[in-house]
């Protein structure tokens, strides 16, 4: 009688971590941004406006990551 013991490797991260670890650097990056949004943007329309913007290329910035993570560029 044999006893066979089967192990699996793989490489690389997996695709969830990637996403993971990008929406963690995208989270801290929008936490800096709107902290110096504050001493930049004297009236609350501005930082309004400027809180629109920060999101507006956050998402963008997420969606291209996302895909950047998904495809393995």
């Amino acid at each position: 009688m044999t006893i066979s013991k089967t192990i699996h490797y793989s490489l690389g991260t997996s695709m969830d971590k990637r996403f993971e670890r990008k929406y963690k650097i995208l989270s801290q990056y929008k936490k800096d941004i709107s902290k110096e949004f504050d001493t930049i943007f004297k009236t609350d329309e501005e930082k309004a406006i400027a809180n629109i913007a920060l999101e507006v290329s956050s998402r963008l910035l997420f969606e291209y990551l996302k895909e950047e993570a998904e495809y393995g560029r």
